[in-house]
């Protein structure tokens, strides 16, 4: 890592005097699984969501957010700080391998096979995933339809596509069947 301050471990006395510094600090935000003090050490208690109870130093995941004021009563959210470097990528998208997995689990439980299956028709028609899903948007809310010259003369959308684009943006695509497409050919 660098060569800034090393968090969880005491500032030795050897060596050159300290600097002042910043620092990033991944968060996640979690839910308790029982009364929580701020700053203490806590994991994962469901394997499927973000849902945390106190554990022993070296089992953590984290700590509850030593900033709090007050304890934290069962079923409350909170910002989880995750311990200091045990995250793989920092862009304010940060990577932990103790967390991705549970986004991954989250998003099938909560969107089933519809991003895949969005995922896949965009790949099809050969667009992108977040240009079909906008496109889409726009049809439902302003009528307007996508064209690109040919390039949707063969394409039709599958049975479940505004289902999908339903339950992955929320927005109410009313009664749609297959014949009602966000896109066309101006050939």
């Amino acid at each position: 890592m660098s060569d800034g301050p090393k968090l969880g471990e005491l500032i030795p006395l050897s060596g050159a005097l300290p600097h002042r510094d910043a620092i990033h600090i991944a968060v996640l935000p979690v839910t308790a699984s029982e009364p929580l003090k701020p700053g203490q050490y806590v994991s994962f208690t469901d394997p499927y969501a973000n849902i945390v109870g106190v554990v022993e130093p070296d089992q953590a995941v984290g700590v509850v957010d030593p900033f709090l004021t007050r304890k934290i009563k069962k079923g409350e959210q909170f910002w989880m700080f995750l311990k200091p470097n045990t995250i793989t990528g920092l862009r304010h998208q940060w990577e932990h391998p103790g967390v991705d997995h549970r986004a991954k689990v989250y998003e099938r439980m909560r969107y089933g096979d519809s991003i895949e299956r969005l995922r896949d028709f965009a790949a099809e028609i050969d667009v992108e995933y977040d240009e079909l899903i906008q496109h889409s948007i726009d049809y439902v809310q302003t009528g307007s339809t996508w064209y690109e010259g040919s390039k949707f003369s063969d394409a039709t959308i599958y049975p479940e596509f505004w289902g999908d684009i339903r339950k992955v943006t929320g927005i109410d695509t009313g009664k749609r069947d297959a014949y009602d497409m966000p896109f066309t050919c101006t050939c």
